[in-house]
């Protein structure tokens, strides 16, 4: 009898992982879910018959195989944050939506999609998953499979499955997509006109270099008399880079490629977000970015019905900061001791003073959802708002940067001709 792993959460809250028999997925989830638990994940056991835990697992307790793979290669269990574009899952459940509400199967619903979807990564993942709900598994467990499909978006999908309001939980996911994304790009508009400036700094600043210096270099082999030493020092620079072309872009390409993979090992990640996190101007904007993240995804999730503790869980994995994700977990287990949320947060330091407040009052008069959402608005404000501000100081900076560079590279280039003409005068 084939052995199946299955990830579920028990009638007092703790998440557990363990294996059993079953002839069918279907079969051990209608078993687990007769004997009361919350079922988020049943897949074939990839031990070959030999069991992966000991017993029933807490989540958070070391597995003996997650053990040995990160001691052979550290950053082997980080999921991938390849996940799908928010604008496809968006089109994506907008189109199911309607199929779902005109009351065709999910089966059915599939095929239209996949025939519309065309071709491309996300379109494969649902064409492996269509084959798996054929099978008889539910669309949320063939998804889940996949670390590009987002972990909150199956843990919705398996509510909507279990409770028979699918329309409701897919509509509900879509305002949430909607929101995120539009703070997003909100984001990235407000870079762009910045970045540009840097482009063309970079633009200028080659075009110099590998063609005005080395031209009046040329000039100057003839000179009567010793160059200004700032003359020299361009000239030596530019004949240097020029020289070296190749190597020097070799090293970067190195350079680069060996801090993205270091950047995607446990380690490597922390120290990134610790550096970024300490930037004057961006720490502020990034620490409430994440506290909007934090508390619109929250507040989706307990909406839909889904248990704190593992609410906690979904979030912690769909946050990329590792040290907002370390805090978020270690509040999870004070709450999970009986710590109340805000109290949890606080001790954490997930979010400030004012966000705490909030759920505290969310907590006490039981509109803890509500809260949620007015924190993620208000600092949804407060984030447009210190971009703005941001990259209206950044503009201007970034315009005397270029300003004081290309002025410097000008007078060197020109110092001997200045020279010649004062000693002529």
């Amino acid at each position: 009898m084939p052995i199946f792993s299955y990830r579920v959460i028990t009638d007092k809250g703790a998440v557990l992982e363990s294996e059993a028999n079953a002839e069918e997925m279907t079969a051990l989830r209608h078993e687990l879910e007769g004997k009361g638990y919350f079922v988020l994940k049943i897949q074939p056991s990839a031990s070959g018959g030999q069991s992966a835990f000991s017993g029933a697992a807490v989540i958070g307790q070391n597995i003996p195989f997650g053990n040995i793979l990160s001691n052979i290669w550290p950053g082997a269990l980080v999921p991938s944050r390849r996940t799908i574009k928010a604008r496809d899952l968006i089109i994506f459940n907008q189109e199911l939506l309607a199929l779902v509400k005109a009351g065709l199967p999910i089966l059915q619903c599939l095929d239209i999609l996949i025939e519309r979807a065309g071709k491309g990564r996300f379109a494969g993942i649902l064409s492996k998953a269509r084959e798996e709900v054929r099978g008889g598994s539910h669309l949320s467990e063939s998804l889940d499979r996949y670390p590009q499909v987002p972990r909150l978006y199956t843990a919705f999908l398996r509510v909507g499955e279990s409770s028979g309001t699918m329309a409701e939980v897919i509509e509900r996911y879509i305002n949430y997509l909607k929101i995120v994304d539009g703070i997003r790009q909100k984001v990235i508009n407000a870079l762009i006109y910045p970045v540009l400036l840097l482009a063309v700094v970079a633009a200028v600043v080659l075009f110099l270099v590998t063609y005005a210096v080395p031209t009046f270099a040329e000039m100057y082999k003839d000179f009567a008399g010793q160059l200004p030493l700032p003359t020299v020092v361009l000239i030596g620079f530019t004949s240097f880079i020029k020289g070296n072309i190749f190597i020097i872009g070799f090293l970067v390409l190195c350079l680069a490629l060996a801090f993205r993979i270091w950047s995607k090992t446990p380690s490597g990640r922390l120290t990134v977000w610790s550096l970024i996190l300490k930037i004057p101007l961006l720490k502020d904007i990034i620490s409430r970015y994440f506290v909007s993240q934090v508390s619109r995804t929250l507040a989706l999730i307990i909406g839909g019905g889904i248990p704190l503790l593992s609410s906690l869980e979904i979030v912690r994995d769909s946050v990329t900061n590792p040290i907002l994700a370390s805090r978020i977990r270690n509040a999870a287990t004070k709450v999970r001791e009986g710590v109340s949320l805000a109290t949890a947060f606080s001790e954490e330091k997930v979010m400030e003073s004012l966000p705490n407040q909030m759920v505290h009052v969310g907590e006490s008069t039981g509109s803890l959802e509500e809260m949620l959402k007015a924190i993620a608005d208000l600092y949804d404000e407060e984030v447009s708002l210190n971009i703005t501000r941001m990259t209206a100081l950044i503009e201007p900076l970034l315009m005397l940067c270029m300003g004081v560079l290309v002025a410097a590279i000008v007078v060197s280039m020109y110092l001997p001709i200045f020279y010649l003409g004062g000693v002529a005068g």
